[in-house]
């Protein structure tokens, strides 16, 4: 069980969330011009994937495009 500590931060993220941000945090000049909702992919909520970044290409150097793309393939994070 999470202490209720946390339980409190969680809830307090959630209505902070609700409250519009209309300026920048670091940049006094920038403001919004638009506000829009932010919702999550639902066609896709039901895979269970995961999107990676890699610092350098994944695929080994040297070989032909079709070998790296093979092998691109197999990288999927399940």
């Amino acid at each position: 069980a999470l202490p209720i500590s946390q339980i409190d931060a969680i809830e307090r993220s959630f209505e902070a969330a609700k409250k519009p941000v209309l300026r920048h945090h670091t940049k006094p000049g920038v403001t919004a011009k638009e506000v829009l909702p932010l919702f999550p992919d639902f066609d896709m909520w039901k895979f269970p994937y995961a999107h990676v970044v890699f610092d350098t290409d994944p695929a080994l150097p040297g070989r032909s495009e079709k070998e790296q793309l093979e092998e691109m393939s197999q990288a999927t994070i399940r």
